[in-house]
């Protein structure tokens, strides 16, 4: 559970302290008014309070104590033309209370909408997002993003140049490349105690500096406020952290590791945070890759666990190098994790284990009915179809199968005859894929851990027949047709010689698959 820690207890306390001077009080509540951010009026108001001896307070604490950092909710991501290799008008709803999956295998796609979301999110890892370099004339970039802003819907057009709003920078990002710089010395996260109330504190810390500077006395609250600023809470901030990270770490059973959280001065916006181990040796001279993704994993989900105002969190492929039993335990905790996530995976394991995690819902559609109680969770299957087309977006429980037959069908009922080359690669492909799903939509109803159908290696097929058994002979049609389809379209594989099979060929194809699919009854 993450740690509590209320800021705006704390300051009210010490204003209603007993024996509080007024400009102490008046420099609190300026603090709270304005973020942190003392105005030379409001300088001069408490300047006066010290000089006249005022008795009452000359600037009200607002009744509610808090950071105007704006809670974000991304709503719905749609790719309109022309980003890097994805195909046009392919739209992400995602579950902003819960958890959004984008399932695929290498190469599909998945990355590109991982890139635009990183740049949305104004991530500190630069990450390229190019122009569709396969139009040798490229236009311009265009996203449409649907996001709220404390509840206010907002839907902009981008071109991925152009600036959002800076709220949304407060959404998370987390893949390999950020776990090493998590796991190196680097900045401290300042919008995590920003948002717990650190930056009101600074200013009041900063005002009794400003006043001093003025000569002004100071002494009769100087020793309560930089306690009140350091070790009654800069040093609770920082305890906070250290003890959600060893937290987030026990989840792993990786607290053996006795990994040690630095910080320095939190005040000073230049403040570091550093990751160690006994005889503060650097985590990557001692500890295994998987101990290290762990460390970086614990890091940043105590960060995301402590914010005062829970923000999307973006995770890409986060769990490579690490075993079964740890991907189960990750699972879990993203599953219990306060935030609204966005998950990238092509991990068959840790898509079951959140598919079938205790108080989990899986929305079978968008839009989704919630049910109260159950973290939700909304599946997409990101597919390819060839080099050139990355990044379809579907329902994961859709047949796909079926979507590529629906997409050789387009071609066979609305282009003419015969085929153009790249209408028939377009078709060959299409069916090629289609068979592919077959195998384990049709002959083994999904029920498979891991597809039978392998990326680099050829279907074998004879021992595909043992296995189905009494339908051995659509096994053997299928297998015919995957035959031809290999010697056209895009696939490289034994057969490289390019060959034309005319249209009604295509159109047979396309017949035998359809009703072997509908037979199935899927």
């Amino acid at each position: 559970m993450p740690v509590i820690l209320d800021y705006r207890n704390t300051i009210q306390n010490f204003i209603h302290g007993p024996g509080r001077s007024v400009w102490a009080k008046d420099l609190d509540a300026a603090a709270v008014t304005n973020n942190g951010n003392l105005t030379d009026n409001q300088l001069l108001l408490i300047c006066e309070d010290i000089e006249n001896g005022v008795t009452s307070p000359s600037i009200v604490l607002p009744g509610d104590i808090g950071n105007a950092i704006p809670r974000i909710e991304l709503k719905a991501l749609k790719h309109v033309a022309n980003v890097n290799r994805l195909v046009p008008n392919q739209t992400i709803h995602f579950c902003h209370d819960g958890i959004t999956v984008l399932f695929g295998a290498n190469g599909s796609g998945k990355s590109g909408y991982f890139r635009i979301l990183n740049k949305l999110a104004s991530g500190s890892i630069n990450y390229s997002v190019m122009q569709d370099i396969f139009n040798e004339n490229p236009q311009p970039m265009s996203i449409e993003v649907t996001y709220a802003e404390n509840g206010t819907d907002h839907t902009d057009a981008w071109d991925l140049i152009s600036p959002l709003s800076p709220s949304l920078g407060h959404i998370s990002v987390f893949d390999t490349n950020y776990a090493k710089g998590l796991t190196n010395e680097h900045d401290s996260n300042i919008y995590l105690f920003d948002s717990m109330g650190l930056n009101i504190y600074r200013g009041i810390a900063d005002g009794v500096h400003r006043l001093k500077e003025l000569d002004y006395d100071v002494s009769s609250d100087e020793a309560d406020i930089n306690n009140l600023c350091t070790a009654n809470y800069s040093d609770k901030l920082v305890r906070a952290l250290e003890i959600q990270f060893k937290e987030e770490l026990k989840g792993f059973e990786m607290d053996y590791l006795n990994v040690s959280l630095q910080l320095s001065d939190i005040t000073n916006p230049l403040s570091k945070i550093k990751l160690t181990i006994k005889n503060n040796h650097e985590l990557d001279v001692v500890l295994s890759e998987a101990e290290q993704k762990c460390c970086a994993l614990a890091l940043f989900i105590a960060e995301c666990e402590l914010l005062d105002v829970k923000q999307p969190v973006i995770f890409d492929d986060p769990v490579n190098s690490l075993d079964a039993c740890v991907i189960g335990m990750f699972a879990n905790r993203i599953v219990q994790m306060s935030s609204p996530i966005v998950l990238f995976t092509h991990n068959t394991q840790l898509l079951a284990e959140i598919k079938y995690a205790e108080n989990v819902v899986v929305y079978k559609d968008y839009p989704y009915r919630r049910v109260a109680g159950k973290r939700g969770i909304l599946i997409y299957e990101v597919l390819r179809n060839c080099p050139e087309e990355v990044g379809y977006i579907i329902n994961y429980h859709e047949c796909k199968c079926k979507f590529y037959l629906a997409k050789a069908k387009d071609i066979l009922d609305n282009y003419s005859r015969p085929l153009t080359r790249p209408y028939q690669k377009q078709l060959a492909d299409n069916l090629r894929m289609a068979t592919e799903w077959i195998v384990d939509e049709v002959f083994f109803r999904n029920l498979i851990p891991n597809r039978f159908r392998g990326r680099f290696d050829n279907i074998k097929w004879t021992k595909l027949e043992e296995m189905v058994g009494q339908n051995s002979a659509d096994v053997q049609a299928v297998h015919t047709i995957y035959q031809k389809l290999s010697s056209v379209g895009s696939h490289v594989g034994a057969a490289h010689v390019q060959t034309q099979l005319r249209k009604d060929q295509y159109q047979g194809f396309y017949d035998t698959l359809k009703t072997l699919v509908d037979n199935a009854g899927i």
